[in-house]
């Protein structure tokens, strides 16, 4: 009888039913929203973390040499944000210490230091764990959300520009200053300006002060030029390409563009006839086309170390008349230094063409490792 009479009263208040029906979907909504939302902000705000951990351990391998890493690595992160707050780390989030590049282990402590761990936080325990826009709706308003990154800096002996597939250069000149000492002076320059490529090399009316590194049973032409003498490697350069950090792209045709610190994503980047000033330690991604044209590159503390540049893909980068100032990272890619462009740091290159260029390696940069071959300079290597 009870069974009836309620089998009578809901088919007898549809609407009720719905209602009911109704409020079920909106929770179930509510809930799908609060995920979309607080996830999406969530992932977000772990790549921000992510690029500013990154930045300050590039930037704290740096500071090895002189006990500065720590203070390197605050002043790189503070220079980055993560969901629209300026990061902070504290002394005991960055820890000096070893990298194996055999066992690919980092050992804080162990001597001799080569490597720089930083790990960024956003906790409750430190007041800014990540807010949840719909979380409270589950007894959640925030989530905690730590980063790590490494950055080693293994000398396997080898500094300079790198060409991994081949190098060309025609009446271009290659040798070394340290940036530490003072700006570059071709009166007091320094034979540390080598060159390495695992393919072929061809120099042509080219003076290079240092060595040519280059793997064994390759080829290398030399015609009307110098050079300090040709050295096998003892092993193949093997260098990482998969930078995919993009972003909008930057444009500019005259004028001044200033980088105050920080870590940049592009998409394209054209520079005409413009200056782009460097205040702070800055860190940039392009991942398509680089096009130079008649730019110089400043820094204000005079060290290219405080500019580098990674190119992921296997786009073009171009520089035309002009000066670069920086540390720059395309192994993917051809990179052309034409009419009389200067370079004052490093180029590191898939394929290496140099017309009427100047290269000057600084060699107060750090050398260049990717844990597996012989090259030279920082790299990140494990999250």
């Amino acid at each position: 009888m009870a069974n009836s009479m309620n089998s009578r009263l809901l088919r007898t208040h549809p609407a009720g039913n719905a209602c009911i029906a109704g409020v079920v979907t909106l929770i179930a909504l509510m809930g799908m929203t609060s995920l979309v939302v607080d996830y999406g902000r969530y992932l977000a705000t772990k790549a921000e973390l992510q690029a500013a951990a990154d930045a300050a351990a590039m930037y704290a391998v740096r500071g090895l040499h002189d006990n500065t890493a720590v203070a390197k690595a605050q002043a790189a992160a503070s220079e980055n944000r993560a969901d629209t707050s300026s990061v902070a780390l504290l002394a005991s989030d960055v820890r000096v210490g070893q990298w194996n590049k055999q066992t690919k282990v980092f050992v804080a402590g162990a001597t001799p230091y080569n490597a720089v761990e930083v790990t960024a936080h956003r906790i409750s325990s430190r007041n800014n764990a990540v807010p949840l826009v719909f979380g409270h709706l589950i007894g959640k308003s925030s989530v905690d959300l730590s980063v790590h990154s490494v950055a080693t800096t293994l000398d396997n002996g080898f500094s300079g520009f790198i060409g991994l597939n081949s190098i060309t250069m025609n009446s271009t000149t290659v040798n070394s200053y340290d940036s530490a000492a003072g700006p570059y002076n071709a009166g007091s320059a320094t034979s540390t300006g080598h060159i390495a490529s695992n393919g072929t090399v061809s120099i042509n009316s080219t003076t290079i002060a240092g060595k040519i590194s280059m793997q064994s049973g390759q080829s290398l032409t030399s015609n009307s030029s110098s050079h300090g003498g040709r050295v096998a490697l003892s092993a193949a350069l093997s260098m990482p390409t998969d930078w995919t950090h993009s972003g909008g792209n930057l444009t500019v045709n005259s004028g001044t563009r200033v980088f105050s610190g920080g870590t940049y994503h592009y998409n394209k980047v054209t520079l005409n006839n413009c200056t782009v000033s460097v205040t702070a330690p800055t860190t940039i991604y392009i991942h398509h086309d680089l096009n130079v044209n008649s730019t110089v590159f400043n820094i204000s503390s005079g060290r290219p170390g405080d500019l580098t540049i990674y190119a992921a893909d296997k786009k073009g980068a171009s520089f035309n008349s002009s000066t670069f100032r920086g540390d720059f990272y395309a192994p993917g890619r051809t990179v052309y230094l034409n009419s009389a462009t200067g370079v004052y740091g490093r180029i590191i290159a898939g394929v290496l063409d140099c017309n009427s260029a100047n290269l000057h390696y600084d060699t107060s940069l750090p050398a260049f490792s990717n844990g597996g071959g012989s090259s030279s300079g920082t790299i990140l290597l494990a999250h």
